[in-house]
């Protein structure tokens, strides 16, 4: 006799083509956005950021918005870092970690090493964050390779 089960509770989309419908981000999924230096990573970034949060669409994507979104960036200095993100307006959906936001950067926990990586969801425990982004996660996963792939 075989146990009954049952059926797995579907996720939540919270992007999906216009076009098709098809889901192209689910809740607690893993995506990667991956491209070389220099060709707009970070702003598509913040082009998704705007549908997540806001309900905007983006090319052929659509969210409902409405989510919590955690931007984890390494990346831009906090005075551009400020200037690209002005345009979210009031930012309550939006939360921000940074090095360059805390007082010691060099505490940023080092997400390549299980102590870093306790650290770092001990920090984000009660942002309530739906969506996480790193931007630029190679820097935070591995400094010592992040230095080594910015001189190449």
């Amino acid at each position: 006799m075989v146990p009954a089960t049952t059926p797995p509770t579907p996720r939540a989309t919270y992007l999906s083509d216009k076009e098709t419908g098809a889901t192209v981000l689910y809740e607690a999924s893993l995506n990667q956005l991956f491209a070389t230096r220099g060709l707009g990573k970070s702003i598509v970034t913040n082009a998704l950021l705007k549908c997540l949060i806001g309900g905007k669409d983006f090319l052929r994507l659509k969210s409902a918005g409405g989510l919590n979104v955690l931007l984890v960036d390494a990346e831009l200095p906090p005075i551009q870092l400020q200037e690209r993100l002005k345009e979210f307006g009031d930012m309550g959906q939006l939360k921000i970690l940074s090095p360059y936001l805390m007082p010691d950067p060099k505490a940023f926990p080092n997400l390549s090493q299980a102590e870093g990586q306790q650290r770092f969801t001990e920090r984000i425990a009660g942002l309530d964050a739906q969506v996480i982004i790193f931007d630029d996660y190679l820097r935070h996963a591995d400094p010592l390779l992040s230095v080594r792939y910015q001189r190449s």
